[in-house]
C-alpha cells in the first residue's frame, strides 16, 4: 500500500507543480492505438494511450473516485516518469461507473462526475483541462468480487473534449494499484 501512495503522491505532484525532481524512463509511447472494430473499441487514437495506472482517489465533494494516469507506465511502484512524455490524468466519480464498472460508458461535462487534464508536452509543459469526457472499462480483473487485487489488469478507453474544442482519446491497458485515500 505504501507503493500506491508513493505513486499517487508522485502523480499528484507532477499534475499540480508541473515539475519533477528526478527523471526516469517513461513507458508511454505518446499515441494510443484503437482496439479495433466492435463493442469496446476506442473511438479515437490520437491521445496518450497504452499504459495505465489506476488507483482509488477522492472526488471534489470528498466522495469516492478513481484516478487513471494514462501514458506514463503501468507499474504501481514505477519511478518518476520522463518529464517530456505526453500523458493524461482522469479522475472519475460517475455513479453509473461505480454501479457497473465494466462495459459501462460513463460520460461527463463541466466536471460533473469526472475531470481530466492533458499534458501534451509532459509534466514540464502546459496542461489543458477537459470540458467533457467519456470513459469505458472493458476489463478490470477481480472487480466482480468487489475486491480487485493490486496489480490486476484494467483496460479500456477514454475520449476528452479539451477546453479549446480539440477531441483526443486512446485505448489503455495497465494495472489497478488500489489505495485507501483519506477523503472527507
Amino acid at each position: 500500500m505504501v507503493r500506491t501512495y508513493r505513486w499517487l503522491a508522485l502523480a499528484l505532484l507532477l499534475g499540480c507543480s508541473g515539475k519533477s525532481d528526478t527523471a526516469g524512463e517513461g513507458e508511454g509511447e505518446g499515441e494510443g492505438e484503437g482496439e479495433g472494430e466492435g463493442e469496446g473499441a476506442a473511438p479515437l487514437s490520437n491521445g496518450p494511450g497504452g499504459s495505465l495506472v489506476m488507483s482509488a482517489s477522492c472526488a471534489p465533494d470528498d466522495g469516492a473516485a478513481w484516478q487513471l494516469v494514462v501514458g506514463l507506465g503501468s507499474a504501481c511502484d514505477m519511478g518518476a516518469p520522463d518529464p517530456s512524455v505526453p500523458w493524461v490524468r482522469i479522475t472519475v466519480y460517475h455513479p453509473e461507473l461505480f454501479e457497473a464498472p465494466v462495459d459501462t460508458e460513463a460520460s461527463w461535462t463541466d466536471w460533473q462526475h469526472g475531470q481530466a487534464t492533458f499534458y501534451p508536452s509532459g509534466s514540464g509543459g502546459p496542461a489543458s483541462n477537459s470540458s467533457a469526457g467519456s470513459l469505458y472499462l472493458s476489463r478490470w480483473d477481480g472487480i466482480d468480487t468487489g475486491n480487485p487485487p493490486e496489480g490486476g489488469e484494467v483496460a479500456g478507453w477514454y475520449t476528452l473534449v479539451l477546453e479549446d474544442g480539440t477531441e483526443i482519446g486512446a485505448a489503455f491497458s495497465g494495472v489497478w494499484c488500489g489505495g485507501e485515500p483519506m477523503c472527507g
